[in-house]
């Protein structure tokens, strides 16, 4: 490799990082969102509920596990249960079904949908029917949108792109994006069509998906969702095939490093590729990205470097636009881009050439504008270091990159920079991942227990229980472990709180319900994260200490905590704690105390949380809490000495560099011993004097 190559396969490798860095909560984050389905899912069933009611699937980006940076808003699909069935074949039997038929001369992914029988419909559905009997989409999409309640003002014709409404949501129950959310309306199909066939059964170079997970995603619902093919003048009775569901399982379970390219392409095309409003369909847009990467997924094993797997992706998409076809991924009869004229799809092509001609640049600007990497935070500092004049970011990232093929040291800085950046910051983030919680529902959970305690004691246990038991079918490979554990934690969690709002509120409950929290804490007592990293059983140890500060057992408390910060085993290189969870305020729409708010034996903290800490969440490291604790056990027996002595353990910690043990909670502990030290010493003042 020449000099100028080995340089080029630097900031290659410093391009990796950077992306690595802002996808570093990807997949813990599908674990929590599917968790939280799971959990609305059994709370439904056991309130002999229908389940998701309306049926609602969240897809797209967010839900794909992918940062901001990648995403506009939240996609969600809504199924209401008064919807008919899209059948595809007529049916002698009588119900509320359709009947898909294929338009002529357009690609098999979009149909007519013909009523059956009248009679069987809602009346709102009769009057979308036109005279032929075809459901119209246009008046679909306007009647449904007044039956949805995430919807916050009259519907209008400019609110509607392709199939969807976007709109503002209700934050208290959506608590993910920008504020805005991508609302479709669609109609269940009682199966895949048969000519899905080729997508099920063609041969695969790189063995992806398994055959496992092809068994899986064909199990899962598909849809059709009102919008027609573009130009086409039977629009309005048109509708297409949505495979979102199955995209989001198939993308969850996507080698690592393509999910990667697809969120660098993403931010890239939201950044450098925009088309006017008035281009609709867009030449170029996400879904383009998205099948890209399923299908090099599908036909090339992935490599090390991000950045080559950029650039073999980008030829891909190039060479599409090129032919003018751009096969579907579940139907490759359908060409994605077989609508577009000629002179537009070469212009999307010069536009990517440009940006594989330039790809350390735009990789910098775009990916490396996020929260958790921050590079271009750093660009000043680079240019001034090199004396590059300041302008714009673009035109800096691009000066930059010729300035750092002459002085490669560095770009060896930067990355070496960006790899102790990551490996603090997966630290930091898979200790609180790893503190699964869902605190508003279980605070509803406590609220429905405590008005019997003795007879739905053992509601949480059966919502969260069958999750555990199945968690290997719900979590990512490499995350059941850790998730188990945190699950087992969360219900330990939620049966502590619940003895001490029932204990506060003058509530009946047997011995069996006491000692339900020890219970599950000791089947969490051992964390295993993803990788090489475990917690040593010191996390549960940490857990029992909190329980019995919280239910005011102080009686050898001290002791639990010396023998937790005597042992070895913190100091060891692969020990990582999961954070705790301190408070959390209760939701608006929640008529229970917060969950948390039931740390009823720490109104200090409680009150100091509520007046300064801006979020009203408070996550603390185990070690820290267990200091804090130890602090307020020493001032209940007025021992000032030690108490100081801990305060000063407690700021060890903070002065470390780069250590994991600072949050927002550690100077708060300190400020409230602090205090409270000089208000036990000036009360002793005062004892004297009188």
């Amino acid at each position: 490799m020449t000099d100028h190559g080995k340089k080029r396969r630097a900031m290659d490798e410093t391009a990796n990082e950077i992306i690595r860095l802002e996808t570093i909560e990807r997949l813990p984050r599908i674990c929590t969102s599917r968790i939280d389905n799971e959990l609305l899912k059994n709370a439904s069933i056991l309130a002999n509920i229908q389940i998701m009611q309306p049926e609602q699937y969240f897809v797209g980006s967010v839900y794909e596990g992918f940062p901001h940076l990648a995403t506009n808003d939240i996609d969600l699909m809504v199924c209401l249960q008064t919807f008919p069935i899209v059948l595809w074949e007529s049916k002698n039997e009588s119900g509320a079904f359709v009947i898909a038929e294929q338009v002529k001369n357009r690609p098999p992914t979009y149909l007519r949908l013909k009523v059956a029988d009248k009679a069987y419909l809602p009346k709102d559905f009769r009057c979308m029917i036109n005279e032929d009997g075809y459901l119209k989409t246009s008046d679909f999409i306007a009647k449904t949108y007044s039956h949805n309640s995430y919807f916050e003002k009259s519907y209008k014709n400019e609110m509607r792109h392709g199939p969807a409404i976007n709109v503002g949501y209700n934050s208290n129950f959506v608590d993910i994006g920008t504020g805005l959310l991508d609302v479709v309306h669609c109609l269940k199909c009682q199966s895949w069509p048969d000519f899905t066939s080729e997508f099920l059964n063609r041969n695969r170079e790189n063995n992806w998906p398994s055959q496992k997970l092809i068994d899986k995603v064909k199990g899962l619902e598909c849809h059709v969702v009102p919008v027609g093919y573009p130009g086409s003048k039977l629009n309005t009775i048109e509708w297409r095939l949505s495979f979102s569901i199955a995209e989001r399982e198939l993308i969850t379970e996507m080698y690592e490093q393509y999910a990667e390219c697809m969120f660098t392409l993403k931010c890239i095309k939201k950044k450098y590729i925009k088309y006017e409003d008035s281009v609709k369909p867009t030449p170029f847009s996400s879904y383009v990205i998205k099948t890209a990467c399923l299908w090099m997924c599908e036909k090339f094993p992935p490599t090390d470097s991000v950045m080559d797997l950029i650039r073999n992706v980008l030829d891909w998409i190039i060479d599409c636009y090129k032919q003018k076809h751009l096969p579907h991924y579940f139907i490759p009869q359908h060409n994605l881009i077989g609508h577009l004229p000629p002179k537009v799809c070469d212009d999307v092509g010069k536009k990517l050439a440009a940006i594989k001609g330039n790809l350390f640049a735009k990789v910098l600007s775009s990916v490396g504008s996020g929260d958790t990497c921050s590079c271009l935070s750093d660009l000043n500092l680079e240019c001034d270091m090199l004396n590059i004049s300041k302008g714009n970011g673009d035109d800096k990232c691009s000066i930059l990159l010729e300035k750092l093929l002459i002085h490669p040291e560095t770009i060896e800085c930067m990355r070496s920079s960006l790899c102790f950046k990551f490996n603090l910051v997966k630290n930091l983030k898979m200790q609180k991942f790893a503190t699964y919680n869902h605190t508003s529902f279980a605070s509803l959970i406590t609220e429905y227990v405590q008005k019997d305690p003795l007879v739905n004691c053992s509601v949480p246990k059966e919502i969260i229980m069958p999750i555990v038991d199945n968690i290997k079918e719900i979590v990512p490979k490499g995350y059941v472990e850790m998730f188990k554990t945190s699950l087992y934690r969360f219900l330990g969690d939620i049966y502590t709180h619940l003895l001490v709002c029932l204990r506060n509120s003058g509530g009946m409950y047997n011995e069996d319900l006491a000692n339900t929290p020890l219970h599950y804490y000791n089947l969490g007592a051992k964390m295993d994260f993803s990788d090489n990293y475990g917690d040593n059983g010191i996390g549960g140890e940490v857990l029992l200490v909190k329980y019995h500060y919280i239910m005011g057992n102080y009686k050898g408390l001290k002791q639990m905590c010396d023998c937790i910060l005597e042992k070895d085993g913190l100091g060891e290189k692969n020990c990582r704690l999961a954070f705790v969870l301190i408070v959390q305020e209760e939701k608006a729409f929640c008529t229970s105390p917060s969950l948390f708010s039931a740390w009823a034996a720490d109104e200090i903290l409680l009150y100091y949380v509520k007046c300064v800490i801006s979020n009203k969440i408070l996550y603390c490291h185990p070690i820290i809490l267990v200091l804090y604790i130890k602090a307020r056990v020493l001032l209940t027996e007025g021992d000032t000495e030690n108490t100081l002595k801990v305060v000063k353990e407690m700021k060890k910690y903070m002065n470390e560099r780069d250590s994991t043990y600072i949050s927002t909670a550690t100077p708060v502990f300190i400020t409230i011993i602090e205090s409270l030290t000089s208000l036990l010493c000036v009360m002793r003042i005062i004892y004297y004097y009188h």
